[in-house]
C-alpha cells in the first residue's frame, strides 16, 4: 500500500500538464457514482432481493416479513423471521393444547402456504404445545393476484411463557419507503433448513380407531428416528408417543382430542430422523 502511495505522488508529481490529474478525477467520479448507486439499483432492479418490514419488537422478542421483489413466476417467497427471548416460545401448526398457529390474512385473500422447520415438544403438567424456542425462520409462498398487485394484510402469531400473547404485524409491500433490503440467501438458507421429502426406502402409514391412531414408521438401519409430529387440520390430535421400537420399525401412538368428520382424515407430518428430517401427507385408515 505504501509503495502505490509513493508512485501515484510521483506521478502527479511529474505531470506538469495535468492530464494524469484529470483521468484520475475522472476515475474516482465514476467509482464514486457506482457505489453511490448501487443499492438503489439493487432495491429496483435485482429480482432476488428480499425486502424486510421493519422488527415488530413485542415482550417476548421481535418479529418481521421479507418478500422477495421478483417480477417473474405465479408465486411470491419470502420468510417470516422471529427472534424470540429466552424463556418464550412461538408455534407450530398444530400449537396444542394452548397455543396459537401462525398464519396470514391477506387483504384480499389470497392462496399461500407457510413451511415449517423442524419443531419440538414442549410438556408443562397438563398442558402440551408443539413450536420453538430462540430464533426460528418460517418460508413461505403466496399465489400471486393478477388483477391486484398490491401486497398487504397482517401476519398473526402466538408467543408464550408465563402468559400467551397473541401477535398481529400488518405489512404493506406496495410501499417500499420503510423495508429493509436483505441478500436473497437468507431465504436460501432458511428453505434448506426444512425437512425434505420422505426417503423413498421409508414406508409409512397411520391407522386410527376413532379414540386414537397408530403410526407406524418402517425403514433401514442407516435412518434414525426420534420423534413425529401431526396436524390433522380442523382434527385435533395430540402429541406422538413411541409405543414400539426395533431395528427396522417404529410405532407412534397419538390420541384423537376431536374430530369434525367421519371421513378418512389426512394428516401432515414432520419426522425428526437423522440424517435427514422428513416430512409428507398421508390418509390415516380407519380401523375395522
Amino acid at each position: 500500500m505504501k509503495f502505490l502511495t509513493k508512485l501515484l505522488y510521483k506521478l502527479l508529481v511529474d505531470d506538469e500538464d495535468g492530464e494524469l490529474r484529470f483521468f484520475l478525477k475522472l476515475v474516482c467520479f465514476f467509482v464514486f457514482t457506482s457505489f453511490v448507486s448501487l443499492p438503489t439499483f439493487a432495491q429496483t432492479n435485482s429480482p432476488v432481493q428480499l425486502l424486510a418490514t421493519p422488527w415488530h419488537e413485542i415482550e417476548g422478542g421481535r418479529v418481521r416479513v421479507a418478500l422477495n421483489n421478483g417480477k417473474e413466476g405465479k408465486h411470491f417467497e419470502g420468510i417470516i423471521e422471529v427472534d424470540l427471548k429466552p424463556g418464550w416460545k412461538t408455534y407450530w401448526q398444530n400449537p396444542g393444547s394452548s397455543g396459537m398457529a401462525p398464519e396470514f390474512d391477506f387483504q384480499p385473500s389470497l392462496n399461500h402456504q407457510i413451511l415449517f422447520p423442524v419443531p419440538q415438544l414442549f410438556i408443562d403438567g397438563n398442558d402440551w404445545s408443539i413450536g420453538y424456542k430462540g430464533e426460528v425462520m418460517l418460508p413461505f409462498y403466496v399465489e400471486k393476484d393478477t388483477k391486484n398487485a398490491a401486497f398487504k394484510g397482517q401476519f398473526t402469531l402466538g408467543l408464550c411463557k408465563e402468559i400467551c400473547i397473541p401477535v398481529n404485524i400488518p405489512f404493506d409491500f406496495s410501499d417500499a419507503s420503510d423495508k429493509t433490503p436483505l441478500p436473497a440467501s437468507l431465504l436460501a438458507w432458511a428453505t434448506d433448513k426444512l425437512p425434505k421429502s420422505k426417503p423413498r426406502n421409508l414406508e409409512i402409514y397411520a391407522r386410527e380407531d376413532g379414540q386414537s391412531m397408530t403410526i407406524t414408521l418402517k425403514h433401514l438401519d442407516d435412518e434414525t428416528i426420534k420423534a413425529i409430529f401431526l396436524d390433522g387440520n380442523r382434527e385435533e390430535i395430540g402429541p406422538a408417543e413411541i409405543v414400539k421400537k426395533s431395528a427396522h420399525e417404529m410405532v407412534f401412538s397419538a390420541r384423537i382430542i376431536s374430530r369434525n368428520s367421519n371421513a378418512p382424515m389426512p394428516i401432515t407430518y414432520i419426522v425428526d430422523a437423522e440424517p435427514i428430517a422428513f416430512t409428507g401427507t398421508l390418509v390415516v385408515e380407519r380401523k375395522n
